[in-house]
């Protein structure tokens, strides 16, 4: 499963979750970077993951994935900056959303959850000392301030929403 240690994790599995979760990333950035930089303005906002700060949150390659989001974030800040583009990174903890289900669709049972916790909502308010699970709009909320010109000396940074979690 997503949780397997990893010398019995798939070999198809974690190259699935790095395409997807850094790949995809990369592509998106290198993509948008090339048409920001001769600009001489842009916001990138990636999506990482408290699993991307920390050695839980998921199994092995969602937690190297997202770690490698965290990275590729900060190193494509640096280069971006002179040409007046931001690269942030927000990284959610547990958010209200339908992602376990598409998770699921797409990785089969082997989809990540967070360790310890499942998707039990008792749980996850029990470890989470706001007491619930973030929104989608707290997440879009997040992305809108980094977009906008008042962000614009914040760079290579990676915006933690969640609640506390890691906090604690």
């Amino acid at each position: 499963d997503g949780y397997a240690p990893v010398d019995e994790m798939s070999p198809a599995l974690w190259s699935k979750v790095i395409a997807i979760n850094l790949g995809g990333t990369f592509f998106g950035c290198k993509r948008a970077l090339a048409e920001m930089r001769p600009a001489g303005r842009g916001r990138v906002i990636n999506l990482a993951s408290v699993a991307g700060l920390i050695g839980d949150g998921g199994g092995p390659a969602y937690v190297a994935s997202k770690h490698g989001v965290v990275g590729l974030t900060r190193q494509l800040a640096v280069g971006a900056a002179p040409h007046g583009v931001t690269v942030n990174a927000i990284c959610p903890g547990p958010i209200q959303t339908g992602l376990r289900a598409n998770s699921t669709t797409i990785l089969g049972a082997d989809a990540p959850v967070m360790r310890g916790v499942g998707s039990d909502e008792a749980a996850i308010k029990a470890v989470t000392p706001a007491g619930r699970r973030g929104t989608v709009e707290e997440i879009a909320a997040t992305a809108r301030f980094l977009a906008s010109d008042e962000a614009g000396y914040i760079t290579g940074h990676t915006l933690v929403i969640d609640g506390g979690w890691t906090a604690r």
